[in-house]
């Protein structure tokens, strides 16, 4: 195939990381530029992309010494992704995982959970289309996401070795409000300016939340559950995985 790319502001590649933007066909002239443009904006980075990739000539060698050099693979999720036989979910996502690049489910339609598990299994997604005000915004998920998928290892490493400590933070969503109080009171105190807190929405799109809520159990000093009555309710995930797990540790 023929890897077109694109920078922010046409830009230099020198020294960018690698972003692979792949779709449905029909889907390319609807959300190419807005995701090329939501990725640029907030990272250096550079975008390749097949324009026409269902008449692209397939040299299966080349293309995948080309994917192997992505840092980052990134999906609109829609309908048309989900439901038609299409080279995005069929070759893309299979190499992906396959090689433990990392992936970006990007979610462009609501509506689609269902049918997005029988795809993409447990794996995180961000939602471009949601809208909740106690959530962190789509942009600052973005972010935080980019900025730990595509930054160099050596700058990880520091970021990691800054905090003293980590604190695993366990709600309901239907609590969240009383999550980010309580995360403000925690760091109001000049004691724990260095403490980190883990909470869902550092689940990081691609990955099986579930492998990574037990890594983040693992790692941590303290953990600390919001009890509500909502924590009561039969079934929630708080009360059968995250508590037990962490009682396990």
């Amino acid at each position: 195939m023929e890897f077109s790319v694109s920078t922010f502001g046409d830009s230099s590649l020198c020294q960018k990381r690698k972003v692979f933007f792949t779709c449905h066909p029909k889907d390319f002239d609807k959300y190419f530029e807005m995701v090329r443009d939501d990725v640029t904006k907030t990272q250096s980075c550079s975008i390749y992309y097949v324009p026409d990739r269902e008449n692209a000539q397939k040299d299966e060698k080349a293309d995948h010494l080309a994917f192997d050099q992505m840092n980052l693979f990134v999906f609109p999720v829609t309908f048309q992704l989900l439901h038609e036989p299409n080279a995005a979910m069929d070759e893309d996502y299979v190499y992906a995982t396959e090689h433990h690049i990392p992936i970006l489910p990007i979610m462009m339609e609501s509506g689609l959970d269902e049918l997005y598990a029988q795809k993409f299994g447990k794996a995180e997604y961000l939602n471009r289309v949601e809208n909740d005000a106690t959530a962190l915004s789509y942009e600052d998920k973005l972010a935080k996401f980019l900025n730990a998928v595509l930054v160099s290892d050596d700058v990880a490493a520091k970021i990691r070795a800054a905090f003293e400590a980590y604190v695993f933070l366990s709600y309901r969503k239907k609590d969240r409000q009383y999550a980010n109080e309580l995360m403000r009171l925690i760091h109001r105190n000049p004691l724990c300016r260095d403490i980190a807190i883990w909470y869902d929405e550092y689940l990081v799109p691609g990955e099986n939340f579930e492998d990574t809520i037990k890594e983040a159990l693992q790692k941590c000093d303290l953990f600390t559950l919001v009890v509500t009555p909502n924590v009561m309710e039969k079934g929630n995930y708080v009360l059968v995985n995250e508590y037990p797990e962490a009682r396990r540790i």
